[in-house]
């Protein structure tokens, strides 16, 4: 099953406890033939439009998804309260695909190409037509952002991440690697509330953000890398 389809098919499980049974992506590491072919090959990111911000879940939104079943405006389109023009720079999946750069480059000795093109697609023979002009295209997706509320401590928040990343081959057209990061950090007794977290221009959620991120940065690194 598609993965994004599979994640908005289980978003009542994100409202009870955000796990996402069924929905995870298989782990390929780059093989030992494939990095030798990495050298000297140009390569680029996708640069996705989106999220403009962080879903949200509050108990509120929670219990009116009971009560209706909406699950889809509470769940896969709340936002929260940073600035778009901000966020425009500071997209999970674009800090994240920033810092692999710096594998590529220095571990593989792979050369960066930089580009103005944005897409949300997904599809592997779209991306491919779009980014012509490389040899290999890294695609560090964001399937989940959310600030939620821990179930059993009410008006205490954490922030979610869910993503993944794949190693795509221009000319075959292929997946050479692909990982998946699951961010769902336990609850702690100096957890925030929600209005904390948005406070000074949202401090502590980027900084609750960015330590997900590098949770998974971390993961891909060592797994997929």
């Amino acid at each position: 099953m598609n993965l994004e389809k599979c994640l908005k098919k289980s978003a009542v499980v994100v409202v009870l406890i955000a796990l996402f049974t069924g929905c995870s992506v298989k782990t390929i590491a780059v093989s030992s033939d494939a990095k030798q072919n990495l050298s000297n090959k140009t390569f680029t990111f996708v640069k996705r439009t989106g999220p403009l911000g962080p879903q949200t879940l509050t108990p509120g939104k929670a219990l009116a998804i009971g009560l209706t079943g909406g699950v889809g405006a509470a769940i896969m389109g709340a936002t929260g309260g940073l600035d778009a023009e901000e966020l425009a720079t500071k997209i999970p999946g674009a800090y994240i695909s920033t810092e692999l750069s710096k594998v590529f480059e220095e571990k593989y000795k792979m050369i960066k190409v930089l580009d103005n093109i944005t897409t949300n697609e997904s599809d592997i023979d779209e991306l491919v037509q779009t980014y012509d002009n490389v040899d290999y295209l890294i695609d560090t997706q964001d399937l989940l952002w959310q600030v939620v509320y821990y179930p059993f401590n009410w008006g205490t928040y954490s922030v979610r991440y869910i993503g993944t990343l794949k190693l795509i081959d221009i000319n075959s057209k292929k997946i050479l690697a692909q990982g998946q990061c699951q961010y769902f950090p336990d609850y702690t007794e100096n957890a925030p509330t929600y209005d904390e977290i948005f406070l000074e221009d949202s401090k502590l959620l980027k900084q609750m953000t960015k330590e997900g991120l590098d949770v998974c940065i971390k993961k891909y690194i060592t797994e997929v890398l």
